[in-house]
């Protein structure tokens, strides 16, 4: 059973951009479990804080 070069090339292709989003979403989530909660923390910021200097 034959399958063609490019969807093995596309295939290919998205295991390695998914390996790297996994790898960079790991690596943030050990250096700081609350990294994935950004939005929620910024609206919480923006929320109590008035006029943010980072703006």
């Amino acid at each position: 059973m034959a399958v063609p070069a490019e969807t093995v090339a596309l295939v290919v292709t998205f295991v390695i951009i998914f390996t790297i989003v996994m790898l960079v979403v790991g690596i943030c989530f050990i250096r700081d479990p609350q990294t994935l909660d950004i939005a929620q923390n910024d609206g919480t910021e923006l929320a109590t804080a008035g006029d943010s200097p980072h703006r």
